[in-house]
């Protein structure tokens, strides 16, 4: 690799990487959406420039990766969103791209971008480990770096590494470069994230046991999976503390996403064809998304989530476009890699490709514009393409027209998030700041139901009044629901306040679709429990809550339900009073759950006129039987079977579970 190669295009190469990865702002809603943006716009750049550096010959793979953009394309017709369908498209069509451009980048400059950028990635993030914050207001308490996101920031590092070790195996890495791969091993430690550690394994070991290199590519892997390592083994309690991160990524698990990967099974046997349309995995996926999926992600439902993505881009590629999308993609990256010659330094080139495809089977890396552009360069490059200014013909102004649009979109998407950041920083004194700011984002970006949502908590904010509330938010929840039908968060948000402004119409609605997507949503089954106690009818208020009574539910029942006695009290109160009574019986239920031997649960006088309710005789039989007194316990087993609902044993299951040691008790309770 000569000098002059080397140094042909680097910096051009570094700059173009450089704008994808490092601008950020600390408050963007969706970092991964402002990247994809800024790679259109770097791809409009390399479009409207096409005549400079259009190769003779196409990479391998070129028409593949081609068809597969026509493909996104005719999926992004009469889809649940046709504006984000449109939008990944594009962002697919710059991939290509990247692709075509990159047959014309020598290694040395991809080299040279992917190290260097890497290391200020890393270095940024290395700060945030020991606490510097800088610009003022941003996370610290993760090592999100200038990604935004700690896995995201993983895959371009990893991807980084990947590169720069195909340089030592060559012999061709310079101290300069030995040393930047350095701080990206140390970042990627911190980082801690499974997927970009097991990418970086794989490939260093690739390198380490297939080089020829010798003792140099030795000493630079060993000397990088020893920081790596020691960087991960880093306690929690050494790291600095610092303000809340902006953009929480939660925990994934292999749980969680064996529990994805199980509901895109189902997604693509319905639709093994066509697919649910190009981008459309974020829409369509509530309704195959699993109560433990849900659990899983929101650590018992703390806290409302969503998932963007299937965590896997191969599988997600199959949900989108069928069948016919996966083999074009399967048969793209087999190209790409098929060797022409069977070398050892074919195989080392292609440990970039290795990790990208690695990180697709646990992460979603073909999203992540900084690492799919430098992935996709770097397989362009496979293709040994070369220089022709006139290589595309009468085609560029195609290309040319199709930069146009490119950075129109790209601009407009990135516009929008900037405007968001210009939201959140705004003091919420300045109420016609927020609201601007709010309106420009959803003018850039129409389909992006988030900036609605927020428009709509906005004005909540400010508007004491619900009817007033929703009349002004009705035409941002309409799009809601056209744009992202099944997004359970935005539903209950409408169902909230329509039920708080009178409007049972759009409330049954809203609330009949979220608990047909969630059935146990525990705020939409609640706020359905609340609108028929209001109404009168309150046994099937009560038998709504206790039939479907999640964890995060049943943890506050007996609140719920003395809260809903006191709402309804002036206007129904015998059905305030049966209310209280089961708030009475749930407390019971908790207490003896909590001490079973507790003396103070159920009083002995009271029992002759509760008796009657079994639920109450198992609760008491069930306290005798804790304190030893099981002759007396077997005494309350009844004549007749036990009156118990099913919701009734569900709820009394360990109670049940225990009174099945008393023979009488266990012929009373059945199967």
């Amino acid at each position: 690799m000569t000098e002059a190669r080397r140094a042909d295009g680097a910096w051009l190469v570094v700059a173009l990487v450089a704008l994808t990865a490092l601008p950020f702002e600390a408050r963007w809603l969706d970092f991964e959406l402002a990247r994809r943006g800024l790679l259109l716009v770097v791809a409009a750049g390399l479009a409207l420039t096409s005549r400079r550096w259009w190769p003779a010959q196409l990479p391998r793979g070129t028409m593949l990766f081609g068809a597969l953009c026509v493909w996104f394309l005719v999926r992004s017709i009469a889809v649940t969103n046709t504006i984000e369908a449109l939008l990944r498209t594009a962002y697919a069509a710059g991939l290509w791209l990247t692709f075509v451009w990159g047959a014309t980048r020598p290694p040395a400059a991809l080299l040279r971008a992917a190290l260097a950028v890497g290391a200020i990635v890393s270095g940024y993030g290395i700060l945030q480990f020991m606490g510097v914050e800088w610009p003022t207001g941003y996370a610290m308490t993760q090592a999100v770096s200038t990604l935004g996101n700690r896995n995201v920031a993983s895959e371009f590092v990893t991807v980084c590494i990947a590169i720069g070790l195909v340089a030592a195996t060559q012999g061709s890495l310079s101290i300069p470069g030995a040393v930047a791969i350095l701080p990206c091993a140390v970042y990627l430690g911190i980082n801690g994230s499974r997927a970009g550690l097991l990418a970086t394994a794989a490939v260093g070991l690739t390198a380490l046991c297939a080089s020829r290199a010798g003792r140099p590519v030795a000493s630079i892997t060993l000397a990088a999976a020893l920081l790596g390592w020691l960087s991960a083994s880093l306690p929690d309690d050494a790291r600095p503390g610092g303000a809340e991160t902006v953009v929480v990524e939660q925990p994934s698990t292999i749980a969680v996403r064996q529990e994805i990967w199980s509901s895109c099974a189902t997604m693509v046997g319905d639709a093994p064809v066509f697919g649910h349309g190009t981008a459309q995995f974020r829409y369509e996926y509530p309704r195959y998304r699993s109560p433990e999926e849900i659990d899983l992600s929101s650590f018992g439902r703390q806290f409302a989530t969503f998932v963007d993505t299937a965590h896997n881009d191969h599988i997600e590629v199959a949900v989108d476009g069928g069948v016919p999308a996966l083999l074009l993609w399967i048969a793209f990256w087999f190209v790409v890699i098929r060797p022409r010659e069977l070398t050892r330094a074919r195989a080392m080139q292609l440990l970039p490709v290795l990790a990208f495809l690695i990180l697709g089977c646990a992460r979603s890396p073909l999203a992540n514009a900084p690492t799919a552009m430098l992935a996709f360069a770097w397989a362009g490059w496979l293709g040994h393409g070369r220089v022709d200014p006139d290589g595309a013909g009468s085609k560029h102004w195609l290309i040319h027209a199709g930069g146009v649009i490119a950075l129109f979109l790209g601009a407009l998407v990135v516009f929008a998030q900037h405007q968001i950041a210009n939201h959140f920083t705004t003091p919420q004194s300045d109420t016609g700041e927020r609201f601007d700011t709010l309106t420009s984002a959803i003018a850039c970006h129409p389909s992006e139901s988030r900036f609605r949502q927020l428009r709509v908590l906005e004005a909540r904010r400010v508007e004491p009044d619900a009817t007033k509330t929703l009349s002004a938010s009705r035409s941002d929840l309409e799009s809601i629901a056209r744009f992202d039908p099944n997004n359970t968060n935005a539903l209950f948000l409408t169902a909230e306040i329509a039920h708080q402004a009178g409007d049972d119409e759009t409330t049954d609605l809203a609330l009949r679709r979220l608990l047909t997507i969630d059935p146990e949503n525990p705020r939409g089954t609640l706020l359905a429990a609340t609108r028929l106690c209001t109404r009168k009818q309150v046994p099937r208020g009560i038998a709504t809550l206790y039939a479907r009574p999640h964890a995060s539910l049943r943890r506050d029942l007996a609140s719920h339900l003395s809260d809903l006695g006191g709402a309804v009290h002036a206007s129904d109160p015998r059905g305030s009073a049966l209310l209280v009574l089961e708030a009475n019986y749930i407390h019971a239920l908790d207490s003896i759950l909590e001490n079973p031997k507790s003396t103070r649960v159920i009083d002995a006088s009271r029992m002759p006129a509760q008796i009657a309710d079994d639920r109450v005789r198992v609760l008491y039989a069930r306290q005798l039987q804790a304190r030893g007194k099981v002759d007396a316990a077997e005494a309350l087993v009844p004549d007749r079977p036990l009156d118990l609902s099913n919701a009734a044993r569900r709820l009394l299951r360990e109670v049940l579970a225990a009174l099945r040691q008393l023979p009488k008790w266990r012929e009373a309770i059945g199967d």
